[in-house]
């Protein structure tokens, strides 16, 4: 968001709560940045939000519990934004979907993701287009942690790159 916003990229943040406000105050400042608090429940406030976008970055964190929860989520995101006429999904996977040929629960809510989002894509590949970055490491582990705090105490953070 930073990135976006610093090089004149118009923004629009799905947030669960208040807090990224406060993450994010100097970009919201700039009026480059919106945030809109939601849910992965609350379809309708997302429905709102999505369109006139070009483009979402969806990263979702899947519950190992729920397994499927990551593909059902990801497949309304995704079909309610390629409704409401974004033209490009871009979404964060993961590099170790299959290791050594074995593909584990996590492989599979991945892949399970992947294959929802591309159908939806398929079916008008002349509007559509999907984007699918398959990092090293999971990244929605590192979105998962706080780190702004670790930053803030000069904390060694590490973060494999695409």
């Amino acid at each position: 968001i930073h990135d976006l916003v610093r090089k004149g990229v118009e923004t629009t943040a799905y947030v669960r709560n208040e807090k990224a406000r406060e993450l994010f105050k100097d970009e919201l400042a700039t009026g480059l940045l919106s945030s809109i608090v939601g849910t992965y429940t609350s379809i309708g406030i997302y429905a709102r939000t999505i369109e006139g976008h070009d483009r979402l970055f969806i990263l979702v964190c899947g519950g190992v519990n729920k397994p499927v929860s990551m593909s059902k989520i990801k497949e309304i995101f995704g079909k309610i934004a390629y409704e409401r006429r974004v033209r490009q999904i871009v979404d964060v996977s993961s590099y170790n979907v299959r290791i050594d040929g074995i593909q584990g629960i996590i492989g599979h809510m991945h892949t399970t993701s992947e294959d929802k989002l591309l159908a939806l894509a398929e079916t008008n590949s002349d509007e559509r287009s999907l984007v699918i970055l398959s990092s090293r490491a999971f990244t929605s582990n590192h979105f998962m942690n706080d780190v702004v705090h670790a930053k803030q105490a000069k904390n060694l953070f590490l973060v494999n790159h695409l």
